[in-house]
């Protein structure tokens, strides 16, 4: 009996030991860095939505082709917020968090010192680059499903096989 009390808490001792051994080695590390990069998507969210809340503010005439814009890019970022990413569709969403903020205040100072007959130009040009990014989106969301369709339907006959 006292032989098995010490080796429970040998045993005890040896999880302790590698547990803490984990967390020096930097598995905590891994585990902080992936919150902190799931907070930077949600802060990176807001920002896009921000911008296109700003457009479509400036562009009132322009609601429809910017809320068609804005819904790819918002479920390309709500996907990264699952964490479930490959590297392309990482650098995608990457991209679009840094461009499409930096993009609508470049053209919304544009607009407000346009004068009257391009500023319409002007709001042109923001739906149109605005639509870009989200075909960029778009793009990277059917690649997704294609995907994930693919493994489905491959995973089909070795499921019925079993």
């Amino acid at each position: 009996m006292l032989l098995l009390l010490f080796v429970s808490l040998l045993m005890l001792v040896l999880l302790v030991v590698a547990v803490m051994s984990m967390l020096t080695a930097g598995v905590g590390n891994a585990v902080q860095a992936s919150c902190r990069s799931a907070l930077r998507i949600s802060e990176g969210s807001a920002e896009v939505e921000d911008a296109f809340g700003c457009a479509l503010a400036c562009c009132p005439e322009y609601a429809t082709p910017l809320l068609e814009a804005r819904s790819p890019c918002a479920l390309l970022l709500a996907r990264a917020a699952s964490g479930d990413l490959d590297a392309m569709t990482d650098q995608i969403v990457d991209h679009l968090r840094s461009h499409i903020p930096a993009l609508v205040a470049a053209h919304l100072a544009v607009i407000e010192r346009a004068q009257p007959g391009l500023r319409r130009q002007a709001m042109a040009d923001l739906v149109g680059d605005l639509r870009n990014m989200a075909a960029v989106a778009q793009g990277r969301l059917d690649f997704l499903a294609a995907r994930r369709s693919e493994m489905r339907r491959t995973a089909l006959p070795r499921a019925a096989a079993a």
